[in-house]
């Protein structure tokens, strides 16, 4: 017995099979997509750029495309592999429209241009100095802060005056102190001019220690006055009871540094320890 189908039960079946032939489509889109971000959290970069790569070339026009690049440069940064990172990045950048992810992907090509430098690549610095005149405030402030670790101080120099602007205009504390961290990595003196309108607290400590015997400087340190004050408040109460009944009243020591910034002297048998703020 033959069976013989009518023409609109033929287009009905064809529809039907193209519908789920699109779900089947979709269903292994994300799949691909989620499998890639599981390896992602496994910080299995390897088998996820595998993975990335498949879904980059199969789903072109996927709505997740833009974040599979991204997640893509993120990988082959992982693995050492910059310069294809970096054009991997600058790809996503031309693709994406997400200002947020934009953001992350320009702190990561500085990242990628400062790693790059490391091995000798010695015009990643220049690129690095372009993002200071970034209009983000954010990439700005990192690419300052990424800045103050090249070795050519000429170079590092290019970051104080992005550095000087969060020190002055800044109110978010930790945002501040990172930055007087970076232009005294650069350059103590930096860090002096913009403190002197700061108050004692953003002064430069001086510590020193002079040994009797060998008639010369062993130990000499300059640092943030706040990082010292920070160091001293939090040593244990039961600590600072033994240092008072040998003289040494930290308080007492703390509030003469930060009133007067006067040389503090503890001269010991064979050492003498001197402390200041200037």
């Amino acid at each position: 017995m033959r069976f013989k189908m009518s023409r609109r039960f033929l287009i009905f079946l064809m529809i039907m099979f193209w519908m789920m032939g699109g779900m089947a489509l979709a269903q292994s889109e994300t799949e691909l997509f989620e499998s890639a971000k599981i390896l992602l959290f496994d910080r299995q970069w390897d088998q996820a750029l595998k993975v990335l790569d498949q879904f980059l070339k199969q789903f072109p026009d996927s709505s997740h495309y833009p974040l599979a690049m991204l997640y893509k440069s993120k990988c082959l940064e992982e693995i050492k592999l910059y310069s294809r990172a970096l054009n991997s990045y600058m790809r996503f950048l031309s693709v994406s429209l997400n200002d947020s992810l934009k953001e992350e992907a320009m702190i990561a090509i500085i990242d990628v241009h400062f790693n790059l430098y490391k091995k000798g690549d010695k015009s990643h610095a220049d690129k690095i100095i372009q993002y200071l005149r970034h209009e983000q405030r954010t990439v700005r402030y990192y690419a300052a802060f990424k800045m103050s670790y090249i070795r050519d101080k000429k170079l590092a120099h290019k970051a104080v005056p992005v550095l000087k602007r969060i020190v002055v205009t800044e109110q978010d504390v930790e945002l501040k102190d990172r930055a007087k961290i970076a232009l005294m990595r650069i350059n103590p003196e930096y860090l002096r001019e913009v403190s002197r309108s700061e108050g004692p607290e953003a002064k430069l400590l001086h510590m020193e220690v002079y040994d009797k015997k060998l008639g010369k400087v062993t130990f000499s340190m300059v640092i943030p006055f706040m990082f010292a004050k920070l160091a001293l408040e939090s040593i244990p109460q039961r600590e600072k009871s033994t240092l008072k009944k040998k003289g040494y009243d930290i308080n007492i020591m703390l509030k003469k540094l930060m009133e007067k910034g006067e040389l503090l002297k503890i001269d010991d048998e064979g050492t003498v320890f001197k402390i200041w703020i200037d």
